[in-house]
């Protein structure tokens, strides 16, 4: 085996860990804190009340998952929720009611890999091009 196929075989591992991790809604993770969002990571968002229904691929920069979401739910800006909201009037408009899940990834390299990769598979709705 060929080493992008190795990397392309850790990536797909990487995306169904993602996938099949546990779903919580973001305002859950808001009001309970709980440590396991206190990572550095990758995480998928999802419809309300239909977690296969994902509509944003993202990775932490600086902060943790906890705190990427609270941008998420604080923050208009193209890249937080608020803001793809507003261009997404026909979507539910309460960002705490979407669904969130994520993965611990430390590096900040492989954050980055996961994260595109999981963009390209996925093609989330929210996610620009």
């Amino acid at each position: 085996m060929h080493d992008y196929e190795l990397r392309a075989s850790h990536l797909v591992c990487e995306v169904r860990r993602l996938v099949t991790a546990r779903v919580w809604s973001v305002g859950e993770v808001l009001r309970e804190r709980p440590s396991e969002a206190e990572v550095a990571g990758v995480y998928l968002i999802s419809m309300p009340s239909a977690p296969d229904s994902m509509v944003y691929a993202g990775r932490t920069k600086t902060k943790t998952v906890r705190g990427r979401l609270r941008d998420h739910r604080s923050m208009a800006t193209g890249s937080d929720l608020r803001g793809m909201l507003a261009r997404w009037p026909d979507h539910p408009q309460v960002p705490e009611e979407y669904g969130v899940r994520w993965i611990e990834v430390p590096s900040a390299a492989e954050r980055g890999a996961v994260e595109a990769f999981t963009i390209a598979v996925l093609v989330p709705t929210f996610n620009r091009w």
